[in-house]
């Protein structure tokens, strides 16, 4: 090669462009709906960088010049170029999803655009207007300085829609661009003025290396050698992608531990790490990833499950040494095949929460073996996840799929039903879902709320129909201890009270004794100013949990609802028949109204009405119906 052009700047790029290349293919990176911009820009620039070393080959060698060859190449050059700069282009726009939503504009300005360059530089190029050919080689510097000014147009572009859309993309990404286009810009102005040494490459490597460093690179950690969730994720498509059967280990560690006591993060990293180069060493083909809480996902493609999950069992438990100290660790194991239920990666974590749900806190080292009915029963609730955030993103108070049962509750002093309790049930596919299977599902995933509303909105349009025809007092909706630590809480369900035009008093609220451990002062505003509107309050489940009676008293609650689990060891134990009359004794002389619930037959009827209690609430007197037959057990107004 002649000494004309200096070319070392060109190839360390363009070997660098192809290092990156191999790190996308080999690591596994987060695969986000533009990574595939990303690669496709490192694979151009390699081919662009290729066929300008090529370009420069041929035109110091006379002997090896062919025009045809020539002209090829510089086509597919410039086709390749213009194709990296907007992939650049296009790359920085869809990180602002509001932008992303004008791509197909963008993209047909862009075609245009490249259009008119390509055929306008294939024309100059056809007349021989873009190089001349001399004795000591090929003068290109007409075609050098029109593909460097096109990416000082395009770059300047670029700079200038970023900072008129600023507001639409994130802070990162604009300092990015702000710092390393005007960079690009010098470095082209620079190459435009030193065309003999080369370093175009620079330009259009950097800034793809860039993004592919900053949004999609899953780096190994430096002390287990795993990579990230990232990463976990993209194997998992990749092999549901091609169909490909495959065996998942979920381990998740709690602690080191010598003689009872746990050990610092330094020891438990340590430990970790040789585990998990031990697990990794049973046989090729294991993938270990690094997942949050101290958790790792063993991935595997061999579907003998359990003897893997045995062999890693057995390098769990071997302790190991740190220091001259023999350490343990303790873990939690679940072992998974994909299956027909788990088809994407949200059902995957989805699935992954489901078995933490089912690790038993009374046992320190756990494995589960996952059978056929822990995916039918996490698909059951995956099911009601979903129905449940479908809810609560429509927000449709009259909701079918929420349905109003009520359980009256009768008066011993009137002798009449006067009351009765909003229960809530919801409709799945024509089956009847109960609350023990959704409502620890709606406090986690923030849909509670919703279904309180719900409630709340067609018991008051129950109320608006019983009202003025029948003699009742209120009908009860239990609200969540989540919502009454929501200081706006007031508003939106006296909202929903003042819409349907009925008065306070015909509804009341029911709280658990959870929530005035949550957020006392949260609490304590929202009932005092729903007692003042003029709802009224039942402490529910009383005597399950913590019990502070000076809070309870002086809160603003009418009646205290004695839990059945009381009532049931009242009758057999006289220890417990002692508090029960006791407590009795305190709230009668408080002024509180006693209700009782789960009475069912004549021994627990005949022990409410002696010990005083004012209301019963069972399956001697109701059972619970659909919210439509309330009337039934109302007496009519006269």
């Amino acid at each position: 090669m002649p000494d004309k052009y200096n070319i070392i700047a060109e190839l360390g790029f363009g070997g660098f462009a192809f290092l990156v290349l191999f790190l996308m293919l080999y690591t596994k990176p987060r695969k986000t709906k533009i990574y595939f911009i990303n690669f496709l820009g490192i694979t151009a620039s390699i081919i662009t960088t290729a066929l300008h070393l090529f370009l420069i080959y041929m035109s110091s060698d006379v002997e090896i010049y062919s025009r045809l060859l020539f002209d090829t190449i510089c086509i597919l050059f410039l086709l390749f170029y213009i194709i990296l700069v907007s992939l650049i282009f296009n790359y920085i726009m869809l990180l602002s999803p509001s932008l992303s939503m004008s791509l197909k504009k963008i993209l047909t300005m862009e075609a245009v655009y490249s259009s008119i360059y390509i055929i306008v530089m294939y024309i100059l190029l056809y007349n021989g207007k873009l190089y001349k050919t001399t004795s000591s080689g090929i003068e290109f510097t007409t075609f050098f300085y029109s593909y460097i000014i096109i990416g000082i147009l395009s770059a300047s572009y670029c700079l200038w829609t970023t900072i008129h859309n600023q507001k639409h993309l994130a802070k990162t990404i604009v300092m990015c661009v702000y710092i390393f286009v005007p960079v690009d810009i010098i470095l082209l102005v620079l190459q435009l003025f030193m065309p003999y040494t080369i370093f175009i490459s620079i330009t259009y490597v950097l800034p793809l290396t860039i993004f592919y460093t900053m949004f999609h690179s899953n780096p190994f950690n430096e002390v287990t050698g795993c990579q990230n969730e990232h990463s976990f994720e993209t194997r998992f498509i990749d092999n549901m992608r091609i169909h490909r059967k495959f065996t998942i280990i979920y381990v998740r560690l709690a602690g080191t531990v010598t003689d009872g006591h746990y050990h610092d993060k330094k020891q438990a990293e340590f430990i970790a790490a040789a585990k998990c180069q031990k697990i990794e060493a049973i046989k090729h083909g294991i993938h270990i990833y690094s997942l949050p809480d101290n958790a790792y996902a063993v991935f595997t493609n061999s579907r003998n499950m359990v003897s893997l999950a045995g062999r890693i069992r057995t390098i769990l438990e071997e302790p190991i040494e740190y220091n001259g100290i023999i350490l343990e660790i303790h873990y939690k194991m679940a072992t998974f095949n994909n299956n027909p239920y788990i088809t994407d990666i949200t059902k995957l974590f989805s699935f992954i929460k489901y078995l933490n749900g089912k690790f038993s806190q009374d046992i320190e080292n756990q494995c589960i073996i996952c059978e056929e009915n822990d995916y039918t029963d996490f698909f059951y609730l995956y099911k009601i996840e979903c129905m449940l955030a479908d809810i609560r993103n429509k927000m449709d108070l009259n909701d079918e799929r929420v349905i109003c049962y009520t359980q009256p509750i009768y008066s011993i002093e009137q002798g009449t039903f006067r009351t009765a309790e909003a229960l809530m049930r919801l409709n799945m596919d024509g089956e009847t879902i109960y609350p023990d299977k959704f409502i620890s599902i709606a406090e986690h995933n923030g849909c509670i709320h919703a279904l309180t509303c719900i409630m709340l909105n067609k018991v008051c349009h129950t109320i608006k129909k019983l009202e003025g025809k029948y003699d009742f007092d209120a009908i009860t909706v239990n609200c969540s201890t989540i919502e009454m630590s929501d200081n706006n809480l007031h508003n939106e369900l006296l909202g929903i009270i003042k819409d349907n035009h009925i008065e306070c008093s015909k509804v009341r609220f029911e709280l658990t004794e959870s929530a005035m451990i949550n957020d006392h002062d949260a609490v304590t505003s929202n009932m005092e100013i729903l007692h003042n509107a003029g709802i009224r309050f039942y402490l529910d489940d009383f005597g399950t949990g913590y019990s502070n009676l000076e809070r309870i008293i002086t809160l603003p609650f009418m009646t205290i609802k004695f839990d059945k689990s009381i009532l049931y060891k009242a009758l057999n134990d006289e220890d417990m028949n002692e508090i029960v009359s006791s407590m009795v004794n305190i709230f009668k002389k408080k002024g509180l109204v006693l209700l009782v619930e789960g009475v069912e037959n004549d021994e627990h009827n005949e022990y409410s009405i002696q010990h005083g209690f004012d209301y019963i609430q069972g399956y001697k007197y109701a059972r619970p119906v659909p919210i439509a037959e309330l009337e039934e057990y109302f007496e009519v107004s006269f």
